[in-house]
């Protein structure tokens, strides 16, 4: 939806800029970075200058227009991370990071942290942390949000196990389990909508984290608004974190419980575990509010994406959420046998 003023009242967050329409363009005119944006009948430009300067982090959600190479290195120099973001959740998102660069050493530390490597029970202790905190944060949302607390207790009941599991996928097995009773709770969980109020009944409840399109998907291609919006979210959680990965000199791409994959950040899918339950936490908060069909778009085959300003709403809450991934991150790095000092937009040695 192409209302400027809706965009900025989502975003009340001073340090990130999130550009929108039908076309962006990111260049630098003199001495300061131009951020041209807007719909086409009511476009606008924002400049920041080098100093002083409190923004922190450039987020683009469209995938028409430009980024010039002068403007990433003006971006770089300033230590101001960028990120083009899929609205579908469904595609790789283009980062920037100032001073980014994967140490060799924890490059390293990672691949002897798979399954039959050397170092794989450290493997296992960096799983334990980040799934224990994605059960008790299920546990959370279940128990607090929705009231139920047996339900709660049950997904809690995961924790012990998975404390005492000595492998990955036996790690990953408890964590299914709880996630099996997580999004059971969820389902049929009422959506309240403005007027008009969709016709399409599967809009009208949380049918499932899953998609209706085919039977063999999972909740890749959302089909209904709720988990298009789950997916939006977690992309945006996902950027934060392979730009958290990046600035500690992680690999976000060598993943620890997540295969490794071509064209995956597994790395930054371990570590957005923890923050898959405060995401839900969004989504739920969003849903105890009647939705606006405007903010919602349903293709030719049925799949559900996220439009504007719910989209600024949900990017510019995950990313006030940011600083637990930036404590999950520093953990892993202690205990891949590492410290260094490091900062959210700062990532050189010091």
């Amino acid at each position: 939806m192409l209302d400027r003023d809706a965009w900025d009242q989502a975003n009340g967050d001073p340090s990130l800029i999130i550009a929108d329409g039908p076309s962006v363009t990111v260049q630098v005119h003199g001495s300061m970075l131009v951020i041209k944006d807007g719909p086409l009948n009511n476009t606008r430009e924002r400049a920041i200058a080098r100093v002083p300067r409190i923004v922190k982090h450039v987020a683009i959600l469209t995938a028409h227009g430009y980024v010039s190479l002068q403007a990433m290195r003006w971006m770089d120099d300033c230590e101001i991370t960028w990120a083009i973001v899929d609205r579908s959740g469904q595609f790789p998102n283009t980062l920037g990071v100032s001073g980014a660069y994967v140490n060799p050493m924890y490059l390293r530390q990672q691949a002897m942290c798979a399954p039959g490597m050397p170092a794989w029970f450290t493997g296992v202790k960096i799983m334990r942390r980040l799934i224990e905190r994605k059960i008790e944060g299920q546990a959370w949302n279940v128990e607090t949000v929705l009231g139920l607390a047996e339900t709660a207790k049950t997904i809690r009941e995961m924790i012990p196990k998975v404390q005492a599991a000595r492998s990955t996928e036996t790690i990953r097995g408890y964590e299914g389990n709880a996630a099996d009773t997580y999004w059971d709770a969820w389902k049929g969980l009422p959506v309240v909508w403005k007027r008009p109020v969709p016709s399409q009944p599967h809009w009208i409840r949380f049918p499932s984290r899953r998609t209706l399109r085919r039977s063999w998907e999972t909740n890749r291609g959302a089909t209904d608004p709720i988990n298009a919006a789950l997916n939006f979210g977690y992309k945006c959680a996902e950027t934060e974190c392979t730009l958290a990965a990046l600035a500690a000199s992680l690999s976000p791409a060598m993943g620890i419980g997540h295969v490794d994959r071509p064209g995956r950040d597994s790395f930054a899918l371990d570590l957005i575990e923890p923050m898959r339950p405060r995401v839900d936490r969004i989504i739920l908060e969003i849903m105890s509010e009647p939705l606006d069909k405007r903010w919602f778009k349903e293709s030719r085959e049925g799949i559900v994406t996220v439009c504007s300003p719910l989209t600024h709403r949900i990017l510019a809450s995950v990313h006030m959420e940011a600083m637990y991934i930036i404590q999950d991150t520093l953990a892993v790095t202690e205990l891949l046998n590492g410290t260094r000092k490091y900062s959210r937009y700062q990532s050189k040695s010091k």
